[in-house]
C-alpha cells in the first residue's frame, strides 16, 4: 500500500513539473510603453523575439474627442506597425490618471450634468 501511495505521489509531482514546463512555453511578454507610442519603433524592441508585443495606453479623451465621435487612428497606426513587425498590441484605455493636470476622460463627461459634470 505504501509503495502504491509513493508511486502516486511521484506521478503527481511529475505531472506538476510537466505542466509548469508547458505553462512557461505559453508565457507571452509585452513591454509597457504607457503613452510613449514612439517607443514601439525602437529596433531593440521589435527585433526582440522574446517579446510578443506592446501594451500602450490610450486616453479615452483622445479616442472620443466629442460625444459619440470616435478617433481610433492612433490605435490603427500602432496596430499596423506592430503587425508588420510580427508583434501584437495590448490596448489599455485610460480613464483615470495619477497626474491631476491630465483629464483622461472626454470633456462632455466633465461638463454635462447628466454625467454629474
Amino acid at each position: 500500500m505504501k509503495i502504491i501511495a509513493g508511486k502516486i505521489i511521484l506521478f503527481g509531482i511529475f505531472l506538476l513539473q510537466y505542466s509548469l514546463i508547458i505553462a512557461q512555453k505559453d508565457i507571452k511578454h509585452f513591454i509597457f510603453f504607457s503613452r510613449n507610442r514612439e517607443g514601439i519603433k525602437n529596433k531593440k524592441f521589435y527585433l526582440n523575439a522574446g517579446v510578443k508585443g506592446a501594451q500602450i495606453t490610450y486616453p479615452w479623451r483622445k479616442l472620443e474627442p466629442r460625444k459619440n465621435q470616435y478617433n481610433f487612428s492612433e490605435i490603427e497606426e500602432d496596430l499596423n506597425f506592430l503587425t508588420s513587425k510580427g508583434k501584437r498590441l495590448f490596448i489599455q484605455i485610460q480613464d483615470v490618471t495619477f497626474d491631476s493636470t491630465i483629464n483622461a476622460v472626454p470633456a462632455y463627461l466633465l461638463e454635462d450634468t447628466m454625467y454629474s459634470g
